[in-house]
């Protein structure tokens, strides 16, 4: 079959659509999911804790909210493969994957019982970031058993 220019003219119009309204419903929460399910994926987290923390992140953050919408086109991308390692240290987007990161592990018990890999990690809350004292290592274990 031989690609007419109308065709091609077609095409063009149905993507650019189906790219914009894909930009339009795409939601600001979509890419930071992404990036914790293909960075922390590998670990055994509680059942929607990335969920809860992606709302929160998103929430606290309104200033990069219409940002990460945009992003969220090319979430489904970034739930399987990065330009991560070809980025200069100070780009955006690495940026933002060591900041989801990073705020996500401080933000679960995972640091307070050693950095293992084989236990169930906790998610703590934003409101309740873990404390760095070794000593107080059982206060949050706690509060978590009470609630």
């Amino acid at each position: 079959m031989r690609i007419t220019r109308r065709h091609f003219l077609w095409a063009l119009v149905l993507a650019s659509v189906g790219l914009l309204a894909a930009a339009v419903g795409a939601r600001p929460v979509a890419p930071v999911l992404a990036i914790l399910y293909r960075r922390l994926g590998y670990l055994r987290v509680e059942s929607g804790s990335f969920e809860a923390f992606a709302g929160a992140y998103v929430a606290e953050r309104p200033e990069v909210k219409s940002q990460l919408a945009v992003l969220g086109v090319a979430s489904p991308l970034l739930r399987i493969w990065s330009p991560y390692e070809y980025l200069s240290l100070d780009h955006p987007l690495r940026r933002l994957e060591d900041n989801v990161v990073s705020h996500y592990l401080l933000r679960t018990d995972f640091f307070q019982h050693g950095a293992r890999e084989d236990r169930v990690i906790a998610y703590l809350g934003n409101e309740r970031a873990p404390c760095a004292n070794p000593l107080a290592r059982n206060y949050y274990w706690r509060q978590r058993q009470k609630t």
